[in-house]
């Protein structure tokens, strides 16, 4: 008796063709075979779901057409009311699954019947000159709402949910504050119901990641900054996940502000603070200033003066009385050769000393002998 599985996969540029041809394939090519592949072509400029139509002669392959292009999450929620089975899970266009993935998560969904949803680790794929495979969650733990309060850590490629959990909480949010978000938004609805999940540390699908994807842009950044503010309402029941909430936006405001403090928005910067301020305003000023410290001491290391001061400036806006930045400050206007041999000259004497920092792998263990 296994369950059917309908996969949702939403697409819109015609030019993203032989990846969604890949993600497909992969999705037929699973060893596990009760499934259905639903393509959603969002809006009439998705003609490129014709001429894979006519390539894939697959019974298991049903493409859905909207009218007008809606987005993601609207594609999604399209694709699943249509969708017969009784779980449903997720894989963009540009995205593919390992042959085993169904197979395992079925697996699990049968071994936890409470779980509503079951997520696994995955491929990171960064596409430079040279493809860097990484692992991209290696989550540990349990995945709980407050887990999830301190970082989102459930892939939606790997993701599979219950369809009835997926229609009681309402389906995906189309909301645009959120645009991008929306799918790490249902995993927090659904655990806020109490519901469980489970986890496979397998990883079973491929992220593939370029620096222009949306998820990069400061955009994204503004919109999950969105999606935790909506859910420090939404979990306003649980204090302490509302503080974990606090932890995590005030990382990602972090972010965003050296995103435009790298290209030169200062204005910009300041406007995150202010607003990341106004949530907790004294502890997180020495937080950001450390941060800041810190970008501009790796600046000096590669030699980019100008890029350490612009840091080093912010950094001493935010917390003045954090006197490393004084000291850096006067080596940001020196040779950049001055540093470096300053750097070696300390960790000469340090060396002598017989001191052996704890970040230093040179530190000897014990041997078995002693």
């Amino acid at each position: 008796m296994n369950p059917l599985v309908s996969v949702l996969t939403p697409t819109c540029d015609p030019e993203r063709l032989s990846q969604l041809r890949r993600a497909i394939q992969s999705v037929l090519n699973q060893t596990y075979p009760c499934l259905e592949a639903i393509v959603v072509a969002d809006g009439p400029r998705a003609t490129h779901v014709d001429v894979l139509e006519e390539e894939i002669c697959d019974s298991r392959l049903r493409v859905v057409r909207l009218s007008k292009a809606q987005g993601p999450a609207a594609a999604r929620n399209a694709g699943a009311k249509v969708a017969q089975g009784e779980f449903l899970a997720f894989l963009d266009d540009d995205d593919e699954w390992l042959p085993q993935k169904l197979e395992v998560q079925v697996a699990i969904a049968q071994e936890n019947p409470d779980a509503a949803f079951v997520f696994s680790d995955a491929y990171f794929i960064q596409e430079t000159e040279v493809d860097t495979y990484l692992r991209m969650t290696k989550f540990r733990g349990s995945p709980t709402l407050e887990a999830l309060c301190r970082n989102d850590f459930v892939l939606c490629v790997t993701a599979m949910v219950k369809r009835t959990v997926f229609d009681e909480v309402g389906g995906l949010d189309t909301s645009e504050e959120i645009l991008g978000t929306d799918d790490a938004d249902l995993w927090g609805r659904i655990l806020h119901r109490s519901y469980s999940a489970a986890y496979s540390p397998l990883p079973l699908a491929v992220h593939n990641h370029n620096k222009d994807s949306y998820s990069s842009s400061i955009e994204f950044l503004q919109h999950l900054a969105n999606l935790l503010k909506r859910r420090m309402r939404l979990f306003s029941d649980r204090p302490g996940c509302v503080t974990l909430l606090k932890g995590y936006l005030f990382k990602v405001t972090y972010v965003e502000m050296r995103e435009h403090l790298r290209a030169g928005r200062v204005e910009e910067t300041s406007a995150c603070f202010r607003r990341s301020a106004s949530i907790r305003p004294f502890p997180n000023m020495d937080y950001y200033a450390r941060r800041f410290h810190g970008d501009a001491y790796t600046w000096l290391l590669s030699g980019q003066r100008r890029e350490a001061r612009l840091n080093l400036w912010f950094s001493m806006r935010l917390n003045p009385f954090y006197w490393k930045n004084y000291f850096y400050w006067v080596f940001s206007w020196l040779p950049a050769g001055v540093y470096q041999t300053a750097r070696r000259l300390k960790k000469h004497v340090s060396g002598n000393r017989g001191s052996c920092p704890g970040h230093e792998s040179s530190c000897k263990r014990p041997s078995a002998d002693t």
